[in-house]
C-alpha cells in the first residue's frame, strides 16, 4: 500500500513517526519490515501514484525487500537482464541499459525503450514506472489465458495451448532516431544502428526499390561467407537454410 499510493503531505510527519516507533521497539523479521515501509513511504512520498494495480511477483519482491529481474530484447537479438524495483522509472531502465551495454554519452539520444506488442515496437512515457508496464501487460495476458481457455485464440497442440509469441509484449531496446554518430568509436552504437538498418530493410520497415533489395541482399552475403571465388561453388549458398534471412523484402 506504502509503495502504491503516496502518503499525503499532512499525514506523512505522523505516518514517519508511527514506522519510526515500531522501527526502535520491534526485534527480528518485524523490525526488518518495519524499515522496508519506512523506505517506501519516503520513496512513495516524491514519486507519482500507481497508475495499475501491483502484480502478485511484485508485492513478493516488496515483501522480501528484494528487486525483480526484467528482460530487454535487443534489436540485435540479445537478451539484457536487468534490476528494477515499484519505483524504477523508464528513464532510469534506460540508463541502466546504456551502462550496461557501454554506449557512449553523446550518442545516447539515438536509443530509446519502447514496448514490443503485436509485433509493433510502442513509445513508452520515459517519467512511467517500469512496474505500471509489466501490471498492465499481466492483465492483458490474462486476457489471453482467458480467451485461449475460451477457444478464442491460440493454437491446440495436444492438451496444451501455444500462443503467438507476438502478443506477449515485452520491452526491446532499440534506435529511436538516425542521427550521426558523434563517437565512432563506439562500436556498440555502429554495430546496433547496423543491426536496425538490416532489421528494417528484411521488413519492409525501411522504402527500397527490388534492385535496392537484391543489392543489400547481396552485401550481407558477401560479409557472412567472404568474397566470390572464380570456380567456387555456390549451391552452397542456394540450399543454406540462412539465404531467406538474408534475401530483404522490397516496399
Amino acid at each position: 500500500l506504502l509503495s502504491s499510493i503516496p502518503v499525503s503531505r499532512r499525514l506523512l510527519p505522523y505516518v514517519v513517526q508511527y514506522i519510526s516507533v515500531a522501527v526502535e521497539n520491534l526485534v527480528d523479521e518485524a523490525k526488518k519490515f518495519a524499515a522496508l515501509c519506512m523506505k517506501y513511504v519516503l520513496k512513495s512520498a516524491v514519486s507519482s501514484p500507481r497508475r495499475e494495480l501491483p502484480t502478485d511477483k511484485e508485492i513478493l519482491a516488496l515483501l522480501l525487500g528484494e528487486t525483480m529481474d526484467i528482460r530487454i530484447k535487443n534489436i540485435d537479438k540479445k537478451i539484457l537482464v536487468q534490476h528494477v524495483d515499484s519505483f524504477t522509472l523508464v528513464r532510469d531502465l534506460e540508463t541502466a541499459v546504456f551502462q550496461a551495454l557501454k554506449i557512449a554519452d553523446v550518442n545516447r539520444p539515438i536509443f530509446g525503450l519502447f514496448e514490443l506488442r503485436g509485433g509493433k515496437p510502442i513509445n513508452v512515457g520515459t517519467t512511467d514506472r517500469v512496474v505500471d508496464i509489466l501490471s498492465a501487460w499481466a492483465a492483458n495476458t490474462r486476457n489471453i489465458t482467458d480467451a485461449i481457455l475460451s477457444g478464442d485464440h491460440g493454437l491446440e497442440t495436444g492438451n496444451s495451448f501455444i500462443v503467438d509469441e507476438h502478443v506477449i509484449p515485452r520491452f526491446i531496446f532499440r534506435v529511436k532516431f538516425f542521427f550521426p554518430v558523434e563517437d565512432l568509436h563506439d562500436t556498440v552504437t555502429l554495430d546496433l544502428l547496423y543491426a536496425q538498418a538490416w532489421h528494417d530493410c528484411l521488413t519492409a520497415h525501411y522504402p527500397h526499390t527490388l534492385q535496392d533489395a537484391l543489392v543489400l541482399s547481396a552485401f550481407q552475403l558477401q560479409i557472412l561467407n567472404g568474397d566470390f571465388i572464380v570456380g567456387k561453388e555456390i549451391k552452397e549458398f542456394r540450399s543454406s537454410s540462412s539465404i531467406k534471412a538474408l534475401c530483404v523484402a522490397p516496399w
